[in-house]
């Protein structure tokens, strides 16, 4: 949610809200970088290129120390819940990458999480992130699913990773 009017008199605040979707088919085995394609709900300046809306880039004159959030609610395609099977056959992750390499590269952060799947119509995990970003550097949300979720019928059915993810700059690089 975009921070009030009247607090933006007072104190520029620059960031993004942004909503995007990943739809992993059975078998994929790689990370997927999720598509932020949905028009941002804010942003304050851009972030978001329109040549690459899986990229989050930080603009000219914006290096600082960054907050980063992302919630990630994940479906089964045909709208079930998911089932005891399911949470025995399957793993969801997400990660982080900084200028195309994994956090893990970078010495001041490494983030991975790993949701379990309960006996709910969906499961919902959080990434957070804060560190410091540099003119022209990107991050992206990647994420994957390990396993087979059967439909109805059966037969594996693809899974989607609905991402609501939140970037707010805190300040000059330290």
């Amino acid at each position: 949610m975009p921070p009030p009017n009247w607090f933006e008199k007072w104190i520029r605040i620059h960031g993004a809200d942004l909503k995007g979707a990943s739809i992993i088919v059975p078998g994929t085995a790689a990370f997927t970088a999720v598509d932020f394609g949905h028009p941002p709900a804010w942003e304050s300046d851009t972030f978001l290129g329109a040549g690459d809306t899986r990229k989050i880039t930080i603009p000219n004159k914006l290096a600082g120390r960054y907050y980063f959030r992302a919630t990630i609610c994940w479906e089964k395609s045909d709208n079930r819940d998911f089932e005891v099977p399911d949470r025995n056959k399957s793993c969801f992750l997400a990660y982080l990458t900084k200028n195309g390499d994994t956090l893990a590269s970078h010495l001041e952060d490494t983030h991975m999480s790993v949701a379990p799947v309960v006996e709910a119509a969906k499961t919902v995990m959080y990434v957070l992130w804060e560190g410091t970003l540099r003119k022209d550097d990107y991050i992206k949300l990647c994420v994957k699913h390990e396993g087979t979720i059967n439909g109805s019928t059966g037969h594996p059915i693809s899974v989607t990773a609905n991402v609501w993810l939140i970037l707010r700059r805190l300040g000059p690089p330290v």
